[in-house]
Order: C-alpha cells, then structure tokens, then sequence
C-alpha cells in the first residue's frame, strides 16, 4: 500500500471538506459495490473513506451522491484512479482518487440524474 504524507500535499487546485455518501466499484472484472465518504473533493480528484482497501493505480467508478438537504439531487458518476492508500485503522482506509478524463476538454464529472444502482439501498 501507499502511504500517504501531508509532506506529499501539494496541490495546485483547492479542496473542498465535505461528507457525502458514495459507492465504488474496480472497473476491472466483477467487483462489488462499496459504500464509502467522500471526504474532500476538488475539479481533479476526491479523498474517500472505505471500509475496503484498494491498490494504487486501480481505475474505479464512482457514484457521487449529494449532501443531505442539497437542492439539487442530482446523482454524479465518476471515473477515477487511485494515486494513494493510507490505513487508517484495521477496518478502515482513506483513497486518493484522481478523476480520469474522457475526451479532452471534457469535464470527468458525468450527471446521471437520479439514477443508480439498486443494490445501495
């Protein structure tokens, strides 16, 4: 696993704190859904808290869901890339997810209005 360092944080674009809920799942093969929070977010990526561990460079499809009581309840799916993996406790992991690009130009942030998948609920 990669371990993550404030000392690494070096960002050129500001996140933004937030508790959201969001599944997970590799794009590779059959992988199960994972519930998950999304603890910041920024135009290029988000930090999840998993129940589950990952390894970095696994491509992943995320459903972002938004914050309760948001106006606009709008379902987001995501592609992304795990850059790091940091435990946090023996049942717990945190993710640094790089957003992937579709086409150039193209935002990675996709809406999908009030769909998803039925097993979350």
């Amino acid at each position: 696993m990669n371990e993550f360092s404030p000392d690494q944080d070096r960002r050129a674009v500001t996140r933004e704190t937030t508790r959201r809920k969001a599944y997970y799942s590799v794009l590779s093969g059959e992988s199960p859904l994972v519930s998950a929070l999304v603890l910041d977010i920024s135009p290029n990526g988000l930090q999840l808290e998993s129940s589950r561990p990952a390894v970095a460079g696994q491509r992943l499809e995320i459903e972002l869901h938004p914050r309760s009581g948001e106006a606009v309840a709008e379902v987001l799916l995501v592609q992304g890339q795990v850059v790091w993996v940091n435990e946090l406790d023996r049942v717990r992991w945190t993710l640094g997810v790089e957003f992937l690009m579709r086409r150039p130009g193209q935002s990675p942030l996709t809406f999908m209005g009030n769909r998803g998948r039925e097993e979350r609920e």
